[in-house]
């Protein structure tokens, strides 16, 4: 027996929501528990970095798989549904995600036995093709893919950043020193835990010119992964744009 159609991807919702509010707290405990900390490594070039007293805890990333996992399943339990709707099989029936946009349209037009999805018929494959779940198309649902596969085989591990709140303006500044650096109405932001601190930033102490806020701490996806920036904000969008998602597909299959 199965539950009514489009009731299943939204318990999956539901259930990421809830993983949501997990990842927010213990975000906070983390923030609570770590103090950053100016500490000279001995370097002879830039010696000085940021430090914290406590990693981030694994916890962390065990959510993130949580909500990655659930947020997928969401959209394969909904391609799932309309194909019962539709009264197609639900046989290896599943959101569909690409490379590329060549390799989308690619599927397009093989048989259905290759890409089931083609079998729900043109609007709802018309609806796929919009959401562009692709690299290169929409990238923080392909990204979600990836999340979600990445985490079945290898634990990705968050890593912090901070955002200096106050720098010295006689001190030269320069986004050509190979650092991640945002200029906002004089604000220094995105300087990372672990970073050398350019001797070029500061006088003769990092504290003369950068003062660290502790509650803006940010905890971000590594480099070079599939999703970026603050790992709160990205899963909250992701969180969202798929609810979005299958709100839509529910209108157009099932309307009122």
């Amino acid at each position: 027996m199965y539950l009514d159609p489009f009731e299943g991807p939204f318990l999956k919702l539901e259930r990421a929501g809830k993983h949501l509010i997990e990842l927010v707290e213990a975000v906070r405990a983390y923030q609570a528990l770590a103090h950053p900390e100016f500490i000279h490594r001995g370097r002879a070039e830039d010696p000085w970095e940021i430090a914290l007293s406590e990693k981030v805890p694994p916890e962390i990333s065990l959510i993130l798989g949580d909500i990655a996992h659930s947020l997928r399943s969401a959209l394969d339990v909904m391609t799932c549904d309309i194909a019962r709707v539709r009264k197609v099989g639900v046989s290896d029936m599943s959101f569909p995600f690409t490379d590329s946009e060549e390799s989308f349209k690619a599927k397009l037009s093989v048989s259905p036995k290759s890409a089931p999805f083609l079998k729900l018929g043109k609007d709802v494959v018309s609806m796929i093709e919009a959401a562009q779940p692709y690299k290169g198309g929409n990238d923080l649902l392909r990204g979600l893919h990836d999340l979600n596969n990445h985490d079945k085989h290898r634990t990705a591990v968050p890593l912090v950043q901070f955002i200096s709140t106050s720098f010295n303006p006689g001190v030269k500044w320069s986004r050509e020193m190979g650092v991640n650096l945002i200029y906002q109405s004089g604000i220094l932001m995105g300087l990372g835990v672990g970073e050398p601190i350019s001797h070029e930033r500061y006088l003769s102490h990092p504290a003369d010119s950068i003062t660290i806020n502790k509650d803006a701490m940010i905890i971000t996806f590594p480099p070079g992964y599939f999703l970026t920036g603050s790992i709160l904000e990205t899963m909250e969008n992701l969180v969202n744009a798929v609810f979005s998602l299958v709100e839509r597909f529910k209108e157009a299959v099932l309307p009122a």
